[in-house]
């Protein structure tokens, strides 16, 4: 049976990794080692034109940093494990110059295909070190996406509130884009993207720019449960509130308008809190109903009330139904 060869089983340890790269000693004077009638050594003037190669002082060769660290396939073992130190035939034994280099035994190994994959491991975990992973690249972009679309988002909930707080009607009567007028909310999304280019970008999307009237409609949901949850949270706040409803027909509906009266820092706040339909009965029991369902469905019916206004509707008044 074939013997071990203890020179191929032990490896240097005084070769980079691949935190420190490749280690490139520059020495004074290299070990000598005699052939025929010459004695020769490594040159520091190698490193200039492979940068791959790295020098070992305990073993006195050189080997390749990209095969011995990112190797998975069988190479030749000269520049992985033994280390070349014929340092004879390292310059080529024909020509000169440049040709001479070209067949010298390094340049063979540069040229060889598993080293060319290998220099392209080694690049990509250089650049992966410098700019992150493809994971970490992608997670990247993907994170400054979600931002860019949260503002882009934010940016439409301010038009949407600017809108509310004028009073403006959102939506046009046309508003495809060979509209003369799109609607006040269209409008101010075109003033926008005049004079914002980020926002520009998202808005000249088609079919993902979130101007669509259902989106307008799930915004501006959002925005009035936001107002709610804050008034409910003031009313718990406070310990008590008066009650304000009036009915009004829309069409042909009937909505019960409820709006609370509270105090705040000693100051007082009158607020509109929702629509109730009450179009299939408008007596006492089924206004009372739907008054007792609106406060339990948002958390106050606990809260005490100090007062009540409807507007002189008799069919509220009394202890039980109106006289």
């Amino acid at each position: 049976m074939k013997q071990p060869n203890k020179e191929v089983d032990c490896m240097p340890t005084d070769l980079g990794d691949l935190q420190s790269g490749p280690i490139r000693p520059k020495l004074q004077v290299y070990p000598k080692t005699k052939f025929g009638n010459q004695n020769r050594a490594f040159s520091a003037v190698w490193y200039e034109y492979f940068d791959w190669l790295e020098y070992s002082i305990e073993k006195d060769a050189i080997f390749c940093y990209a095969c011995r660290n990112f190797s998975t396939h069988s190479v030749e073992d000269t520049f992985v494990q033994k280390g070349f130190k014929n340092w004879k035939k390292i310059s080529g034994s024909t020509g000169s110059g440049s040709s001479k280099r070209s067949k010298s035994k390094l340049a063979l190994h540069a040229a060889c295909k598993q080293h060319l994959i290998n220099r392209e491991k080694c690049n990509s975990y250089i650049l992966s070190k410098k700019n992150g992973s493809v994971h970490a690249v992608l997670s990247t972009a993907h994170s400054e996406q979600i931002e860019k679309n949260r503002n882009y988002v934010k940016t439409l909930i301010d038009l949407i509130l600017f809108l509310a707080r004028q009073g403006l009607a959102y939506r046009g009567h046309l508003e495809s884009k060979d509209s003369n007028n799109q609607g006040n909310f269209k409008e101010l999304c075109n003033v926008m993207a005049k004079y914002n280019p980020t926002f520009a970008t998202q808005y000249a999307l088609q079919h993902t720019n979130y101007s669509s009237w259902k989106i307008q409609n799930e915004l501006i949901n959002c925005c009035s449960n936001t107002v709610l949850l804050n008034i409910i949270s003031d009313i718990k706040d406070c310990g008590y509130f008066a009650l304000m409803c009036d009915e009004a027909r829309c069409f042909k509906e009937e909505q019960l308008a409820l709006c609370v009266r509270y105090s705040k820092n000693l100051h007082i706040f009158e607020r509109f809190v929702g629509f109730v339909d009450v179009s299939i009965s408008q007596n006492a029991e089924a206004l009372s109903s739907a008054i007792l369902s609106f406060l339990d469905k948002h958390n106050i019916l606990n809260v005490p009330i100090i007062a009540q206004s409807y507007d002189g509707a008799n069919v509220m008044s009394g202890d039980h139904n109106g006289n």
